[in-house]
């Protein structure tokens, strides 16, 4: 198993005030930052997101939320568990690396339990694979 996680400068400092038994076993590298830009989100909501309740309430929140503090929460309220790894991957394409460090921080600010940090492992993996890809058209924090 993979126990590398992949944070951005500002989130390192979170995973080092943590408890010294759950950071046990676990690295961190460092990764570039490269995000999107914020229009994409509009225009992969209305093109790539698949259809179903869990796809309705994040295209929903795209639209209703005003801030992005207010997006992030109720981001955080939905349960992404029972998706496949296709639905997972669209949604995580159209919710783009700006929310998923949002997810990622939130989660990191919150750690209960070791499937904690198992999940900032996973979703740290696929936001590093999201900046690679974003590079050529990279957009600074």
């Amino acid at each position: 198993m993979h126990t590398i996680l992949y944070l951005t400068k500002e989130e390192q400092p979170v995973f080092d005030a943590l408890d010294p038994n759950r950071k046990d076993g676990w690295s961190v590298e460092i990764v570039e930052e490269c995000y999107e830009e914020t229009k994409d989100w509009e225009v992969r909501v209305k093109n790539f997101l698949p259809k179903g309740t869990l796809f309705t309430e994040v295209s929903d929140a795209v639209i209703t939320c005003k801030t992005e503090e207010e997006f992030e929460k109720r981001m955080t309220q939905l349960n992404f568990n029972n998706l496949d790894y296709d639905e997972m991957l669209r949604v995580f394409f159209v919710l783009g690396t700006r929310m998923l460090s949002r997810m990622i921080r939130h989660t990191l600010e919150n750690i209960r339990e070791d499937e904690d940090i198992e999940g900032v492992m996973i979703l740290s993996a696929i936001r590093a694979n999201m900046f690679s890809a974003n590079g050529s058209a990279c957009v600074l924090p």
